[in-house]
Order: C-alpha cells, then structure tokens, then sequence
C-alpha cells in the first residue's frame, strides 16, 4: 500500500469514527483511545459482520468495528468519489448549515428509515408516478425509502397545503411558474448532530390544474430534500438538480451517484465543507482514473 492510500485510510477513520468519552450519557467513564467506537446506527451493512466488540449505554449501543474493514473499505470509497467532476458538482451542490459563531459549513444527513405518506387528497395518478420513480432509489447504501398509506407510520409527508405557496421570482426562467421552488416548499426536522428524522413537503393547490408539472416539481424538490441540495444550472440536464431538468421516467445515474457520495456514510458528526475538500483531494490522488 502506498503513503497516500495509508493517508487516505487515516482520513476515513477520522471522519467516520469518534472517541466515546460519556458526554452523551449520565455514565462518568472513558473508553481507551486504541479503540473507535461508532453508534451502531452508522454501522453500514457491509461491515456489521466485522465488530469487534460493543458497549450498551443509556442511550444507544456503541460498536467498535474491526481494522480490517479499512482495506475493504477504500474500495467501496474508491467506487463511489470515482470521478473529480461528479466530486465537484456534489460539492457545489450541497445545502450548507453555518453553526452560531462557526465559519465553516456542515451538511446534514437522513439518519432514519425515510417512511413517506402520500396524501389522498393528491391526484392518484401523480402518487402513483411518484412511488414508482423513487422506488429506484431501493439500492443506496445508507438511505432506505418507502412508502406507507398510514400517516401514522410515515415520517415524510407529501399534501396540499392549506395555505398560499407562492411563485417565486427568478431570472433564469421566463415563466416563474416553471421554478421549482414556486408553489412548493419543504422542510425538514434534524437533531442536535444535524440528522434528519422528518420532514413535509407542501404543494400549493393551484398545480392541481397541471398535474404533469406537479409531478415534476414534486419529484426535484423531494430529491433536493434529500440532501438537502440545491437546485443549479450548471448541473446536466438529466439531473433533477438542474434547473433544465428533462422530466423522465428513469432516474439518472448522475443521480445515483450523488446519493451514493452523500451516503457512503452515516457520518457520525457532522460533515465540514472543509473536511469534503480534502476528501476530493485525497480521492482525486488515491481513486480517479485507478480503479
């Protein structure tokens, strides 16, 4: 192995662990620095079979995953921070959050099981197009999304809102009705460590009378939530980040793979903008154009 994939292998483990210190809990105890222990929320499924031992606290149970997951692990890094460009637009797509007093950006994250309710009120062919093209997203490491007809069940919920959403100015389209931020919002609930755990989407009434344009705003603006990420020109037009997105049936690769890099990790902190720099530094000398 050379020097730069020992780094990279470094910076991983950085990024993707932390020192329990009993901060989080009533327990005054601290655990050896030799070993990283991770809440086993983060643990994905590929290396759950490699614990090596775990704690239970009062409030979560903490494993230590096995050193021999790092060699395994640059691969799977590796195959998805596999191309600089796509690195590039990831970042630059990315919804920043600036912490009180903090001059650098954190991201955020889905940290739970992403159950969405589509209201009745909704017209059943637009519910039924949405569920079936998200239903593509069944294969990301890391962000698991269904559906449920029971609200009660749900954590995500898509309806009408009771409400004016209005249109919102913009100079790029010549209609600002055709934004998608106009006549539609999201928002989204995340704790103290910046995971999400529930959001709504609301539509306003006045899209009914368009339902193919509904769908499309809905489909951008639920896929921008799931970062969350902004909507940009200079994304192609495949993407439902870009602002000249070609409404289709078929998820884009581009697509997938901004997911597959957003979730490639529950990350046990928050992720930096500055800490994303140097992982495409890092991949741009260790993956792109050597796998």
């Amino acid at each position: 192995m050379t020097k730069n994939q020992l780094r990279l292998l470094l910076l991983i483990n950085i990024i993707t662990c932390f020192h329990f210190t009993g901060a989080q809990t009533n327990n005054n105890f601290e655990i050896t620095p030799n070993k990283k222990y991770v809440s086993i929320s983060v643990a994905t499924k590929k290396n759950k079979n490699l614990l090596d031992d775990y704690i239970v606290t009062n409030t979560d149970t903490l494993v230590n995953i096995n050193s021999s997951f790092n060699l395994y692990d640059l691969k799977n890094f590796c195959e998805c921070f596999k191309s600089d460009e796509l690195i590039q637009k990831y970042y630059s797509g990315l919804q920043y959050y600036y912490p009180k007093n903090k001059s650098y950006g954190i991201t955020k994250q889905w940290n739970s099981k992403l159950v969405v309710h589509l209201d009745k009120s909704l017209p059943r062919t637009v519910r039924k197009k949405f569920r079936s093209f998200f239903n593509q997203v069944a294969n990301i490491d890391n962000l698991d999304i269904s559906f449920s007809k029971d609200i009660e069940k749900s954590n995500y919920l898509i309806k009408f809102s009771d409400t004016i959403i209005p249109v919102v100015k913009s100079n790029y389209f010549e209609d600002d009705k055709l934004s998608p931020y106009s006549n539609v919002t999201y928002k989204l609930i995340s704790d103290n460590n910046s995971k999400i755990f529930t959001g709504k989407l609301l539509i306003d009434k006045s899209l009914n009378k368009d339902k193919q344009l509904m769908l499309k705003k809905l489909k951008q603006l639920f896929f921008m939530s799931l970062g969350p990420f902004y909507n940009l020109r200079r994304m192609p037009e495949e993407s439902l980040l870009s602002n000249d997105y070609k409404d289709s049936k078929i998820l884009s690769e581009f697509d997938l793979a901004i997911l597959k890099i957003h979730y490639y990790k529950i990350y046990p902190n928050p992720l930096k903008n500055i800490e994303i720099k140097k992982i495409r530094k890092y991949a741009k000398s260790n993956c792109i154009n050597k796998n």
